[in-house]
């Protein structure tokens, strides 16, 4: 069967096709709602797509807000315990190497927030690993350590699980919204 060329629009169709893609008719050459017209009826509408588009912007947000937020509390958690608690028994340039240290940690989670606008579900992941990672290597150097915090760590695992949770949640969505010949 040869394919069909769309007297309206010039686009060509599969020789099974009836309609066009811009709606016009190769029956009768009436015209009828569009591709696109017809995919939205078909999945409730534009008020629909429009509500999925806010449910997977709301799912990124938070995934992006949990990952600055834990990146953020690591920073002010760590600067405490050095300045307050072992303030008077830390020399100042440990802590000046510490401060360098949380702010290179601080950068890598801003980092993830700011790809996560983008490939939210992906820095959720790189976050979760980095977190572990660098307790693994802290670990490494003191085995004392991984004990220390372990709720304060396992509440900031929580919060990036939550935080993947949710960017896989807008992946869903991210899918489903999706265009049929993109």
């Amino acid at each position: 069967m040869s394919a069909k060329r769309c007297p309206k629009c010039g686009l060509v169709n599969p020789g099974s096709a009836d309609r066009c893609d811009c709606g016009r008719s190769f029956v009768d050459g009436t015209q009828g709602q569009t591709l696109g017209e017809r995919i939205d009826a078909k999945r409730g509408g534009d008020a629909n797509r429009e509500d999925r588009r806010a449910e997977r912007d709301t799912a990124i947000r938070r995934a992006r807000n949990w990952i600055l937020a834990v990146g953020l509390l690591i920073f002010v958690v760590d600067q405490i315990t050095i300045n307050v608690v072992y303030g008077a028994l830390l020399p100042a340039d440990w802590k000046v190497r510490f401060l360098f240290i949380d702010t290179a940690i601080l950068g890598f989670f801003v980092a993830m927030f700011i790809v996560a606008r983008t490939k939210p579900l992906g820095a959720c992941i790189a976050a979760l690993c980095g977190f572990w990672a660098m307790h693994i290597i802290l670990a490494i150097i003191n085995p004392g350590s991984l004990f220390q915090g372990l709720i304060i760590k396992a509440l900031f695992t929580m919060a990036l699980i939550r935080a993947i949770q949710q960017a896989s949640a807008a992946q869903r969505l991210v899918d489903e919204l999706g265009e049929v010949f993109s």
